[in-house]
């Protein structure tokens, strides 16, 4: 919803919080985790070929 990577636009923080319910500081949280585990998956993949 962050990246509107699945097609649908891009949304900030706060309407993605009222959404689910949650803080935009939660989402911000989520985020940044999701973002680390996609750097780390880019880094093995880049050492594997």
């Amino acid at each position: 919803m962050r990246t509107g990577i699945d097609g649908s636009a891009e949304m900030t923080r706060e309407p993605i919080g009222q959404h689910f319910g949650i803080t935009k500081e939660r989402v911000r949280q989520i985020n940044d985790r999701g973002m680390k585990q996609q750097r780390e998956n880019a880094a093995l993949d880049h050492a594997e070929v």
